[in-house]
């Protein structure tokens, strides 16, 4: 979608005159979930297909061949000579600042919301919180990243890390991020916005 927008703001450079861009968010969203729930299907079954068991359930080592399956009655234990620990990840909080999910969140509550704020500051300049910039920027909101490390992607090969925001972001160097901080950025805007901006969302977000 922020792509599609991009394309749609430069049409002019390709001489197709279009009316006022108005981008509705709410759809954004929705087809953001269809796309996720679609792919979900998809790999589930793809992996029905190849005969891959699968078990929905808390997984405990019982030793080093043997897992115990928490939620089956009286358990079930799964032996194997090789085991794989693919369990994915999870966005981690900031101790100074309460995760109420309104106003500041994790990129988890960020690619849920159905309303634009009107600015936001990203704490962290890796692969998902420059990829949650370049999304944001691309429909017009005032993004601000705060990363300790020296650049963007510090995880990244270093002939690449180096790259400038995308998208008009603006990047901080800052070891640490306080709620005073976070104020400064992004202060509270005196009036509503418009097109598919909603005065629900004048307050700023933070995601990780």
């Amino acid at each position: 979608s922020a792509e599609v927008l991009s394309i749609v703001k430069r049409a002019a450079e390709f001489g197709i005159h279009v009316g006022e861009i108005l981008p509705d968010f709410s759809l954004v969203a929705a087809r953001s979930e269809k796309i996720m729930k679609r792919l979900h299907r998809g790999i589930t079954h793809l992996l029905k297909k190849n005969k891959v068991e699968i078990f929905s359930w808390v997984g405990q080592f019982l030793s080093p061949k043997t897992i115990l399956l928490v939620g089956f009655s009286g358990g079930l234990t799964i032996d194997a000579n090789h085991i794989i620990i693919a369990t994915g990840s999870s966005a981690s909080g900031w101790p100074t600042l309460e995760m109420d999910g309104v106003r500041v969140m994790t990129s988890d509550y960020a690619l849920k919301q159905t309303l634009l704020p009107r600015s936001i500051v990203i704490i962290g300049g890796g692969a998902v919180g420059v990829e949650l910039a370049s999304f944001y920027s691309a429909f017009g909101v005032v993004v601000m990243i705060i990363e300790s490390a020296p650049a963007l992607l510090p995880a990244e090969n270093a002939p690449r890390r180096y790259a400038p925001p995308t998208r008009g972001a603006t990047a901080s160097a800052s070891a640490t991020a306080p709620r005073r901080e976070l104020d400064r950025a992004c202060p509270r805007p005196a009036t509503p916005a418009r097109g598919s901006w909603s005065p629900l969302t004048d307050t700023p977000r933070a995601a990780e």
